[in-house]
């Protein structure tokens, strides 16, 4: 059985240099086999990993620290003074990892948004990755400075950390921004109305929120739309909709002008040839035969950049691989950290 404090989450609060208060939800061991680092996309926040760090946590008997953040400016995290883009967020994820993980290995999971942070960190520090020695906690390298919150977190300053695997769930290598030109009408439609509200956003954000506030969370045409884009066949089942309310409230609930930060940081995303590092440690790629955000195009191109990491394409599923199939990417995550997971209770 796993022992009460570790089946519960602790809140942390993690400062950067710009002032951005990073929350954190941590359960487990502090002295665990592996840590299990784990990044949300764009809109939504670390409740999306909730399933997951319950699983992971009770179903290892312990062994495994599970901690999930909010990106900056999504849930309970501030939005700092620095510039929004991928690199600010990769820093950020080192940041997380160098403050809460254990001494040993570590796995990181991200989805989207939060798969491009893990691929941009890599680029920006290949260091932190080194599958060699990483099982032993042989090798360590220090993570990027920040202080930790008044709950008794460390700060990054002399703590280890090395990342022994790497799930990257609905990634991409680069962001639309770098792709061919929209060809289809239909296409150069939603792209011009998509900058069109980007630059809305930008520019009068207190006037764009006040037009999503038109379309409330639990509308049923709101969540019909949230479940068209991001989920796949099973989007519409009972099962999935607690999920699909969910990603509509955190959508609704993340401000117009963080939004607009992330599709122009996700649309000046690209860090193809500069991967080498990922290379060195497991990588699983995750996506979902119907994803509508990240297509086949993006999802093909980053496997040219991983030639060696392990493909699972999910049939029917969508953007939100990760709520259509969590316990999927719980074995994904666990057999990363080399670690078994015990039946569900």
């Amino acid at each position: 059985m796993t022992p009460l404090r570790h089946a519960a989450d602790l809140t942390r609060t993690l400062t950067t240099p710009d002032g951005a208060e990073l929350r954190m939800r941590i359960r487990g061991p502090t002295r665990a086999a592996c840590t299990v680092v784990l990044t949300h996309g764009l809109g939504l926040t670390c409740d999306t990993w909730a399933p997951h760090a319950t699983r992971l946590a009770s179903g290892s008997g312990g062994r495994l620290r599970v901690v999930r953040w909010d990106l900056r400016g999504h849930g309970g995290s501030g939005r700092g003074t620095a510039r929004w883009d991928l690199r600010l967020l990769a820093d950020d994820l080192a940041r997380v990892v160098g403050a809460c993980a254990a001494d040993g290995p570590v796995v990181l999971g991200g989805h989207s948004l939060g798969a491009m942070a893990a691929v941009r960190l890599a680029a920006d520090r290949p260091e932190l990755f080194d599958g060699t020695d990483g099982a032993d906690g042989a090798t360590g390298v220090t993570g990027t400075a920040g202080t930790a919150g008044p709950e008794g977190a460390e700060g990054a300053d002399g703590r280890d950390g090395t990342v022994a695997g790497v799930l990257l769930a609905a990634g991409s290598a680069a962001g639309p921004g770098t792709a061919a030109p929209r060809s289809r009408p239909r296409d150069r439609l939603a792209g011009a109305a998509q900058a069109a509200g980007v630059r809305l956003a930008r520019s009068a954000p207190r006037a764009a929120d006040g037009l999503r506030r038109l379309l409330p969370p639990g509308l049923p045409a709101f969540r019909a739309a949230v479940r068209r884009a991001g989920f796949g066949r099973r989007g519409g089942t009972p099962e999935l909709a607690p999920q699909v309310a969910l990603c509509a409230q955190q959508l609704q609930s993340t401000p117009a002008d963080v939004l607009a930060a992330g599709r122009e940081a996700i649309a000046a995303h690209d860090v193809r040839g500069r991967l080498a590092a990922l290379e060195r440690v497991p990588v699983v790629l995750l996506s979902g035969e119907r994803d509508r955000l990240v297509g086949d195009r993006h999802r093909r191109a980053l496997a040219r950049e991983l030639p060696g990491a392990e493909e699972d394409v999910v049939p029917g599923a969508g953007h939100m691989v990760p709520a259509e199939e969590p316990e999927r990417v719980c074995a994904h995550l666990a057999r990363l950290a080399g670690i078994g997971l015990g039946p569900e209770g």
